[in-house]
């Protein structure tokens, strides 16, 4: 009885200390990988998880901080606050699904912006167009907004004693949040 026990008791142990031995990678959504950080670039964090027999990797970006099994942590992101219409340059716009994972879906979010036609309006109006749409999420306290949806179309307009072509650009996407 006495040795079932102390084989118990040293598996306890192990087990506890195979578990303290792992880092923890601490995404900006709150969740987090047990795993064995082997490399850190300026682009991603590669790792293992306990299989041990596939290296993974995860976007830097993405990563608040690294728990070590050491006990160090390494702050690498801070999670953006968005207080209004004011912080609109904190939100991230992206084409990406897989840059999305993770973080809690809102509502749909439009925008549009006209200019005169002329070649170089072209792409300022899409620029605008986009500030215009990362306002509105901000205002709605979204840190990215997914694109769905982005048009730049060349229309003809009357404006009093003048006929001129106008370009409208219109972006239309999907606004997320931490969990």
């Amino acid at each position: 009885m006495k040795k079932l026990f102390f084989t118990a008791f040293i598996c306890l142990i192990a087990s506890i200390q195979y578990g303290y031995s792992q880092d923890r990678v601490v995404k900006l959504t709150g969740e987090s990988i047990l795993c064995e950080v082997t490399e850190i670039t300026n682009d991603v964090i590669k790792y293992k998880t306990n299989d041990k027999s596939l290296i993974r990797s995860i976007e830097r970006e993405k990563v608040e901080n690294i728990h070590f099994a050491s006990g160090a942590i390494e702050k690498l992101n801070s999670k953006s606050v968005i207080n209004g219409e004011e912080d609109w340059r904190k939100v991230q716009i992206v084409n990406l699904k897989s840059e999305i994972e993770g973080y809690k879906k809102g509502e749909s979010l439009n925008a549009s912006a006209n200019t005169r036609w002329s070649r170089s309006n072209l792409e300022k109006s899409k620029i605008t167009a986009i500030e215009k749409l990362k306002k509105f999420a901000a205002s709605k306290g979204y840190h990215i907004v997914y694109l769905t949806d982005t048009s730049v179309k060349s229309t003809g307009g009357v404006v009093p004693n003048k006929k001129r072509s106008m370009i409208k650009a219109s972006v239309t996407g999907l606004g997320y949040t931490y969990n």
